[in-house]
């Protein structure tokens, strides 16, 4: 949950912003929308679905931990953790 401070709002934007870049640049190597308009193999479309939205999330997710950790790599005994 975000709170309602600038610096939340901050954050919500930088996360969602990051997740949108990649689909930018996805799209830069892939012809999204030939994507989303494929309509004779569904299992073939939720799969590329899949693989597209998982690495926007991914990197979406990399940008929370350095905003929360201050580095993409919280393990412990890295210098990262807190």
């Amino acid at each position: 949950m975000v709170s309602d401070t600038s610096s939340g709002r901050a954050a919500l934007v930088e996360v969602t912003i990051a997740h949108e870049l990649v689909h930018a640049l996805q799209d830069q190597y892939v012809n999204l929308d030939s994507i989303q308009k494929q309509r004779d193999d569904n299992d073939r479309l939720t799969a590329a679905q899949s693989v597209m939205e998982g690495q926007a999330t991914y990197e979406q997710m990399s940008s929370m931990l350095v905003v929360t950790w201050g580095c993409a790599c919280p393990a412990v005994g890295t210098g990262c953790a807190r």
